[in-house]
């Protein structure tokens, strides 16, 4: 919401397919704009920056992290012992 602050749109449900894949539609269809992962990225930088974000968003955000690092630690550990 931060990022477009002008163009609100309902949350996705969950369990409805990638969120970015329906973020682009929605906005496309009710706003006629793009939807941008980096400028989405570059306001959450300036959310963490600030101390912004509810308890729930930084949780997601903390498993996202987390997931992607284990994600990148197994490929890491794979090629390092073949």
């Amino acid at each position: 919401m931060a990022t477009y602050p002008a163009q609100t749109v309902i949350a996705p449900e969950e369990g409805r397919g990638k969120r970015t894949k329906i973020y682009e539609l929605t906005y496309k269809t009710e706003h006629g704009i793009g939807f941008s992962k980096r400028r989405v990225g570059d306001t959450v930088k300036r959310l963490l920056g600030s101390g912004g974000g509810d308890e729930a968003s930084l949780a997601a955000l903390g498993q996202l992290t987390n997931a992607i690092w284990e994600k990148l630690r197994a490929k890491v550990t794979i090629q390092a012992h073949p």
